[in-house]
């Protein structure tokens, strides 16, 4: 069973129990208890890397729908 990695100010571990499967931080690749596994919260190193890369997702997927305008004549 892997322990939780979050590290405060004082420097003492958490060191608690982390979920099956459910713990492991895809951007920093450490395990984090339930209370600290959302990236914000543990600060995570690799955040503005996630952001960065969820903007451009984004930005391709709204620009990617995006509609032509096609001008009717009139008759």
């Amino acid at each position: 069973m892997n322990r939780c990695e979050f590290t405060p100010e004082e420097n003492k571990c958490c060191n608690k129990k982390t979920r099956l499967g459910l713990s492991f931080c895809n951007y920093c690749e450490k395990h984090y208890c339930v209370l600290h596994y959302q990236i914000e919260l543990h600060n995570c190193t690799n955040l503005h890397i996630m952001k960065k890369k969820n903007k451009d997702l984004l930005e391709k997927t709204l620009l990617s729908g995006k509609s032509e305008f096609i001008k009717l004549e009139k008759i």
